[in-house]
């Protein structure tokens, strides 16, 4: 409803400011004033501006950008670059209600809810992951407060709608290993399939995970080290320590293109979990060769400023449960397929 408040002038007479306000979520979308020397003229102006007002109101906040429209945008902007769990999050969080909210009106209650509705059929540790995804692009957002994704996290976890996942300690045994690039290598002479023998090899010695190894390019790299490009251009780049035996694959790469290993990340997962099933090799995942990777150097004696200029982690607290066991030496000092890999083409 509009207001009319009397208000003494300066000459003495009295005026009768007439308002009319619309808000939505706390914010002002619309508003108009004017002043009449006579209450029933205001009243006039109210009843007759106020519904023109209101529909006025109406229409910005329908033309505010919603949730949902900065999720599509970002997956069709950044497709290439977002990575097959946080595409598949993203997607998923487009058939909830937290899709339907304009941006400007974004609330922490509005993220708590979506994390309780998500509880519902999903574990916290998967709820953690779905938050911290949209909170990422939400951060970003000229419109939602900067601090609005860190108290409805903050919120969420007292609550017990999230938590972090377990850390994984599933090391592959070198015959499990042996079997995944003898699968691949017989496939690739077969068909033009990815080289994941090639992949599994240099994400085992580089530490890197498989959306940083498809971003890879040959400008990237560098004697003893490489550039790890963003998933999103404008976020920074950073430059990691890199094996030798890492560069040897790596250099060992036929040249098609830009890009060093120049295959989608859906398509590494998607065969590395395929030949897993085939091979009948229970529980292994492709970010598992990282943790291996890791664990090597560790088994080398390195120590952790030198494994974390490898694995690229810029606080030291993930990697000490690595550095707990006694260095027990290399177990891929005489592995057959660095040598091969590391040559020539296989």
């Amino acid at each position: 409803m509009g207001t009319i408040a009397a208000r003494t002038r300066k000459d003495g007479s009295i005026g009768y400011t007439a308002q009319i306000v619309v808000r939505r979520g706390g914010k002002t979308v619309a508003s108009q004033a004017q002043t009449f020397d006579d209450r029933s003229l205001a009243q006039i102006w109210l009843a007759s501006n106020e519904p023109t007002l209101r529909a006025a109101g109406q229409n910005a906040i329908r033309a505010e950008p919603t949730v949902g429209d900065l999720i599509s945008q970002t997956l069709t902007t950044q497709q290439s670059n977002l990575g097959r769990t946080k595409s598949q999050v993203l997607r998923a969080s487009l058939g909830h209600n937290i899709a339907k909210i304009p941006l400007n009106s974004l609330s922490a209650t509005d993220l708590v809810s979506f994390a309780r509705a998500l509880g519902k059929t999903r574990k916290p540790q998967t709820v953690q992951n779905y938050l911290s995804h949209l909170s990422n692009l939400l951060d970003r957002a000229p419109t939602v407060d900067a601090n609005l994704t860190r108290q409805a996290l903050r919120t969420a976890r007292h609550r017990g709608l999230v938590a972090k996942s377990a850390k994984r300690h599933r090391r592959p045994s070198l015959q499990e290993l042996d079997r995944l690039m003898q699968y691949f290598a017989q496939r690739s002479e077969r068909c033009a399939a990815v080289p994941m023998h090639r992949v599994i090899a240099f994400a085992l010695f580089s530490t890197r995970r498989q959306d940083e190894i498809t971003r890879l390019t040959w400008a990237d790299l560098e004697p003893g080290r490489v550039h790890l490009r963003p998933a999103t251009p404008a976020a920074p780049g950073t430059w990691c320590s890199l094996p030798r035996e890492a560069e040897r694959l790596a250099l060992a790469m036929p040249v098609i293109g830009a890009r060093i290993f120049p295959y989608s990340a859906d398509a590494i997962s998607a065969a590395f979990t395929r030949a897993c099933k085939i091979l009948a090799i229970d529980d292994l995942h492709f970010q598992d060769l990282r943790n291996e990777g890791i664990a090597r150097l560790f088994d080398l004696g390195w120590q952790i400023p030198q494994v974390a200029a490898v694995s690229g982690h810029r606080t030291w607290a993930s990697l000490q449960r690595f550095a707990t066991q006694p260095p027990a030496g290399d177990r891929y000092a005489q592995w057959p397929w660095l040598a091969r890999l590391g040559s020539v083409a296989a």
